[in-house]
């Protein structure tokens, strides 16, 4: 290869690989900022009013705990839920009548939807929140049964109980 044509090579290589990232960001901007329009819609339609986090996680209280244990990191918090598209469609439910609640330790990303796990830092035990999150915060490009690759998700949760690692292990 001719070593004068070399920096050509390298300005032609960077501009290829360039203009493919490029591509890639602007496109989950693209659908980000269409889930964030299709859950104000929700909200609108359903005459709801939500708060969105920094983060970008939309939540409503549906009961407040005002005397309520915090969730902190490395507690225990025992949870009963329920997972649905913005249509309705049910994907997952854990509720009281029929199941124990799920156990997740918070702060060790270990529950899916992760928008769930990050929701957990502004509730308290006795609390219910719905957290209506856009699909990065979801399962983001999975997709199962009824639930679609990309899809805006609402999950309904109430935290029945927190303790620690200790508590727990008594």
């Amino acid at each position: 290869m001719n070593s004068k044509f070399l920096p050509i090579y390298y300005l032609i290589a960077i501009g290829i690989f360039s203009g493919c990232m490029r591509n890639e960001e602007p496109d989950s901007q693209r659908i980000r900022n269409e889930q964030i329009d299709a859950i104000n819609q929700y909200l609108i339609e359903n005459n709801l009013e939500a708060q969105e986090t920094q983060s970008g996680i939309f939540y409503r209280v549906l009961q407040s705990n005002e005397n309520g244990r915090p969730i902190e990191a490395n507690n225990i918090a025992a949870l009963y839920y329920e997972i649905k598209k913005l249509d309705g469609t049910i994907i997952a439910t854990v509720d009281s009548a029929d199941n124990d609640p799920v156990l997740v330790q918070y702060g060790n990303d270990a529950l899916v939807p992760v928008g769930l796990d990050m929701g957990l830092a502004i509730m308290k035990q006795g609390e219910s929140y719905a957290f209506y999150l856009p699909s990065d915060f979801a399962y983001n490009t999975f997709s199962s049964g009824n639930l679609a690759s990309q899809e805006v998700i609402i999950v309904e949760a109430y935290v029945d109980e927190v303790m620690t690692v200790a508590e727990y292990a008594q």
